[in-house]
């Protein structure tokens, strides 16, 4: 349920999953790409949205990461 909140794709069920947890857990924030922090903001104002930087959408391996960082 959680790594599925990254995904760039996530379905609206994973993402109402994922908020849903976060609130039952008293979590303090939501973490997902950049192309759906402000879905998630629009449609669960009262969530914090936290998200991972790499482009274009955080969802790179890290193996493409350490390429981009060199």
């Amino acid at each position: 349920m959680a790594s599925q909140s990254l995904w760039a794709r996530a379905s609206v069920a994973a993402l109402k999953s994922a908020v849903l947890a976060v609130q039952e857990h008293g979590l303090r924030a939501l973490c997902v790409t950049p192309v759906l922090a402000g879905t998630v903001k629009k449609n669960f104002p009262t969530v914090r949205v936290v998200a991972v930087l790499s482009y274009p959408l955080g969802c790179d391996s890290l193996a493409a990461k350490i390429f981009a960082a060199q």
